[in-house]
């Protein structure tokens, strides 16, 4: 590696070898308390630093698009969808706590969206996306109507990597990943198959 390759974002340096990988995770794994680093100790500091984040920069890192949000015949729920999903994601979240790591997280506050009370439990950056029949897409685009579009109507993203949560709110998978290179040719059909076919 070059010393130019230092500036590079991972994904840059990777070129055409870049790859969807995924594993799976056991629920227990799923909201580990050991940071990236293995540091246990440190998860409370990073929930705090978390939430000076939503208290002092709230709207760069937290948004929802609670009344954009369609279901895949292309009706519009008035919000019902997103915010829904966004209570489950709270009830999976608190859920998760109580049964692997009893007694570390406080009640989830009430007077907030519920995406943002998950968040507010854990360190992890929480975005949630939606599903829009191609169909529907308003870029006319000739993809493959088999596929979902998979769209960002809310995100906590206190912790992001070389991109702004203002620049991809509303988008679908393939203009979130624009500036990725090589993603329209690598790796946007098996993104948007994994998605469409995710069992939930």
């Amino acid at each position: 590696m070059t010393h130019a390759d230092d500036d590079l974002a991972p994904w840059q340096r990777l070129g055409p070898k870049f790859r969807l990988g995924l594993r799976a995770r056991s629920e227990q794994e799923w909201l580990s308390h050991a940071d990236a680093f293995g540091h246990a100790d440190r998860r409370a500091a990073q929930v705090a630093e978390a939430n000076h984040l939503l208290d002092t920069r709230h709207a760069d890192v937290f948004a929802a698009l609670d009344d954009a949000l369609d279901d895949c015949s292309g009706h519009n729920r008035d919000g019902e969808n997103a915010l829904a999903a966004s209570q489950e994601v709270l009830e999976m979240v608190q859920d998760n706590l109580r049964r692997f790591h009893p007694g570390t997280a406080p009640q989830a506050r009430r007077d907030l969206h519920p995406l943002e009370a998950a968040a507010r439990l854990i360190p992890e950056d929480l975005l949630l996306l939606a599903p829009r029949s191609r169909d529907d897409a308003k870029d006319g685009s000739d993809k493959d109507s088999g596929f979902l579009d998979w769209v960002l109507v809310a995100a906590a993203l206190r912790f992001p990597a070389h991109w702004r949560l203002a620049d991809k709110m509303g988008k679908a998978l393939a203009g979130i990943h624009e500036p990725v290179p090589h993603y329209g040719e690598i790796l946007e059909t098996p993104m948007d198959r994994f998605f469409t076919r995710m069992a939930v």
